[in-house]
């Protein structure tokens, strides 16, 4: 994602999306913070530190969760290689720590927004 200047302004809405992914079950691993250190290291080249201020200002962003959806389904859908790393990337924050039957329907609700999104 960092070779792709046009998803670099949705940074913070896939830091949302996935603080709400984190964050469903209602607890935070180190694993957890750890894939979410990884993942925007890799794909947008922050710091720790700066993943952990993204993570933080994702989890002020959950009133607006729907919006940030909708954002990354409008401009996903031409992006599919991203848009199949960050799925791959939430399922694996999912199986992290263990299933839980709370996580999987956030996720269907991620994947339908952006695989259903005409």
């Amino acid at each position: 994602m960092q070779n792709n200047p046009q998803l670099e302004p949705l940074r913070d809405s896939f830091a949302c999306v996935a603080a709400a992914v984190i964050g469903v079950d209602g607890k935070t691993t180190k694993a957890e913070m750890a894939r979410f250190h990884d993942f925007f290291s890799r794909e947008f080249s922050v710091s720790a530190g700066e993943a952990d201020a993204l993570l933080e200002a994702g989890k002020l962003e959950l009133a607006r969760l729907d919006a940030h959806i909708e954002m990354l389904a409008k401009v996903l859908p031409e992006n599919l290689v991203e848009r199949g790393r960050f799925m791959r990337y939430f399922n694996d924050c999912v199986i992290t720590d263990g299933v839980d039957s709370s996580e999987y329907p956030l996720f269907d609700k991620i994947r339908d927004a952006l695989f259903t999104n005409p």
